[in-house]
């Protein structure tokens, strides 16, 4: 005799499917246990949610008769239009304005949603991001140009490769073997070329610093196991880029009177207000936030800037980026407060123009050139950049806390 199976719980169903979607779509451990714990206690729920980078773990019911669902995910792929939607959903079914079904049918048709923007202007601002990272890397006209050129490319690639699952694994060495050797060949017609900043800018997208960030968030917060598991995922991005910009560098054997170590013409002090202005925006469409956002991801973005040369005057280049970091988080959750929104969509493109993994890119480039105590100091500098910054988040939810877990 079969056994018999009873009707499972809607609200279970709900947020089993809300808590992968927020995963899939880029949500931070701490964050997404902390709403989705508050979730089921709103709705009448007794569980835990146990979250790793690639995967979930559900619990429902009393200690003593638990039911556990474990789902499998992929990496996540940052989504800020969909994540701002699905929290919506969330509040709704939390509020009561709709049921669990009706809020479990919107998940589904949110998942279903194409991009909010087209493929060619998402690759467009892969090297509209990559110009301007040059411009803040002190770099000049060439190599803000031919970063941007090569940021179109490495846009480009990501796009075809990601189509295979195969390939999708290799997107990052062989991007990087593709700038380092487009760069080395620009530096042939360009006597004056700094190929160094202009593989760096051209890879910026790909650099994993919003990933360190939140690895060291996540230990910060004692979710040792998602944030130690990141860390590793941090430590292999590094390791794959430096593997393809050596492999893409050894062009230098080829093509000689390569002048890598050039230095840019300086450009006006204008241009660098212009690619502030410009590149939230550039983030904000790689990362999918809808156009609705987009003025208030400028205007975080520029106040964290302005909080970073507030810092960077008074404690120095390094620890300056915890009054930067401190105003994004404050921002970001002002703006969560007045839009009812998740505050995520906003900290992500301002964390990105921080950029703490350029510092990681230099300490892996140093160290394959057998230069260990520089690579070492170079390390070193981006744990202390790296920690300056979680805590000058983790000290903005002090001061002024998020209205929302997400």
């Amino acid at each position: 005799m079969p056994p018999v199976r009873t009707p499972s719980d809607p609200r279970v169903a709900f947020v089993l499917k809300l808590s992968a979607a927020l995963h899939s779509y880029g949500v931070a451990t701490n964050r997404l246990e902390g709403a989705m714990n508050s979730i089921l206690e709103k709705i009448g729920l007794e569980g835990q949610f146990f979250m790793m980078p690639t995967g979930l773990f559900a619990s429902f019911g009393s200690p003593e008769e638990h039911r556990t669902s474990l789902l499998r995910m992929d990496a996540p792929q940052i989504d800020l239009g969909k994540m701002a939607e699905l929290d919506s959903v969330a509040s709704g079914v939390v509020s009561g304005d709709i049921s669990v079904n009706e809020g479990s049918a919107r998940i589904d048709h949110i998942l279903a949603m194409p991009p909010v923007y087209h493929r060619a202007l998402t690759t467009f601002c892969y090297g509209l991001g990559s110009g301007c990272a040059a411009r803040f890397f002190n770099g000049g006209i060439y190599e803000c140009v031919l970063a941007a050129l090569i940021g179109l490319v490495v846009g480009f690639l990501a796009f075809r490769l990601g189509r295979n699952e195969d390939a999708a694994h290799v997107i990052v060495p062989v991007a990087a073997c593709l700038a380092a050797a487009l760069s080395l060949c620009a530096s042939r017609l360009v006597e004056d070329l700094n190929v160094y900043t202009t593989t760096l800018a051209s890879l910026v997208v790909l650099l994993p610093g919003f990933t360190l960030t939140t690895a060291l968030i996540e230990l910060a917060t004692r979710h040792l196991v998602s944030g130690t598991a990141r860390l590793m995922q941090v430590t292999l991005i590094f390791l794959e880029i430096g593997f393809g910009v050596a492999l893409g560098g050894q062009l230098d054997r080829i093509i000689p009177h390569i002048h890598t170590h050039a230095l840019a013409h300086p450009l006006p002090g204008w241009t660098l207000t212009l690619a502030l202005l410009i590149a939230p925006f550039a983030f904000a469409v790689q990362f999918r936030a809808e156009p609705r956002d987009l003025g208030w991801i400028l205007a975080v973005t520029m106040i964290s800037y302005c909080g970073g040369l507030l810092g960077a005057h008074l404690l120095g280049p390094q620890l300056g980026v915890f009054f930067g970091s401190l105003f994004l988080g404050i921002g970001s959750n002002v703006y969560s407060r007045r839009t009812n929104r998740p505050g995520t969509v906003t900290l992500v493109p301002g964390i990105m123009q921080m950029v703490p993994g350029s510092i990681g890119f230099g300490s892996v480039s140093m160290m394959l050139q057998k230069e260990f105590v520089s690579g070492m100091e170079a390390g070193f500098e981006m744990v202390i950049v790296g920690i300056a910054l979680v805590t000058g988040l983790l000290m903005a939810n002090v001061i002024f806390p998020a209205q929302k877990k997400i």
